[in-house]
C-alpha cells in the first residue's frame, strides 16, 4: 500500500488482525522489516520512512514534521483517529510529536532518539573537524568528495537532500515536549546502548508523567531485537487493555 507525499511514493503495510490499531515506527536506516516479527495477528501498520525500504527518495529536504505528516496522512487514509505506537530510535522522534498532538493511545519507546545529548569531547572534536573540512572545500583547496571522509556512516551514504534532512532531524531536540505527553508510556532500553544511552531513558522517565522503564541487561541500541521474545511479551501485556 502507499500514499503520495510531496510528489513521492511512501510505502506502508497494513496487517489485518485483532486489537487496538498499533503503529510500528522504525529507526533511521530501517524499514518495515524492522518490526515485522512483532506484528503477527495484530491490527498493525508498518511504514517505510523515506528514503528507506520501498519508499521513494524525497525530492526536497525534510524536517521532522514532514515525517509526522506522512504518518498522519496514512492514519487519515485508514480512517484511524488514535493508535498505539511502538517506536525505535528515529521512529521515537516521530512518535513523540504524534503523542503531543493527541494521536497516541499508548506509547512504547525503545532506544528512542530526540533528546539533547550530554557534552562529549569526542563528538565536539568530530563536529569541529567536519566544519574545517567544509571550509577547505569552500576555499577550493579540496573538491567535494573530500567531505566523504567525515561524518557518521548514516550521513555519508545520503544524497544532498537527505543530508540536509538528516541535519534538520539530529539538531532538533524534544526535551521540552516530554511534559506534553499525556498517554501511558513504556520505555524499553538496553543498558549497553551507546547510540541513545541509558541516561536518556531516565530523562524520558523523569519527564513523561506516569511512564515506566524496563532495562534489558547486556543489550545495546537494538535491545528490542536482541531480546525479541521478552520484548514481545512486555508490549503485548502493556497493550492488553
Amino acid at each position: 500500500m502507499f500514499i503520495i507525499y510531496r510528489e513521492r511514493r511512501v510505502n506502508y503495510i497494513k496487517n489485518i488482525g485483532s486489537g487496538y490499531p498499533t503503529l510500528f515506527l522504525h529507526g533511521w536506516g530501517g524499514n518495515v522489516e524492522s518490526f515485522k516479527y512483532f506484528v503477527k495477528d495484530k491490527n498493525a501498520i508498518l511504514i517505510d520512512f523515506p528514503p528507506f525500504g520501498k519508499s521513494q527518495n524525497p525530492k526536497y529536504e525534510y524536517t521532522l514534521n514532514d515525517y509526522v505528516n506522512i504518518v498522519i496522512k496514512i492514519l487519515n487514509k485508514e480512517k484511524i483517529d488514535k493508535v498505539n505506537i511502538v517506536a525505535h530510535s528515529f521512529g521515537g522522534r516521530v512518535a513523540i510529536l504524534l503523542a503531543t498532538k493527541g494521536y497516541v493511545n499508548k506509547l512504547v519507546l525503545t532506544g528512542s532518539a530526540g533528546l539533547k545529548p550530554k557534552y562529549s569531547i569526542k563528538k565536539s572534536f568530530a563536529k569541529t573537524r567536519y566544519k574545517l573540512a567544509k571550509l577547505i572545500v569552500k576555499l577550493k583547496l579540496k573538491d567535494k568528495s573530500y567531505l566523504k571522509k567525515f561524518g557518521s556512516s548514516d550521513y555519508k551514504c545520503l544524497d544532498d537532500n537527505m543530508k540536509k534532512t538528516f541535519i534538520n532531524i539530529v539538531n532538533f531536540y524534544q526535551n521540552d515536549m516530554l511534559k506534553d505527553i499525556k498517554c501511558d508510556t513504556l520505555l524499553v532500553w538496553g543498558d549497553k546502548d551507546t547510540e541513545t544511552p541509558l541516561y536518556m531513558a531516565k530523562t524520558f522517565e523523569k519527564n513523561i508523567n506516569g511512564s515506566g522503564l524496563v532495562v534489558f541487561a547486556g543489550s545495546g541500541h537494538f535491545a528490542y531485537i536482541e531480546k525479541a521474545f521478552a520484548f514481545e511479551k512486555i508490549i503485548n501485556n502493556f497493550f492488553k487493555d
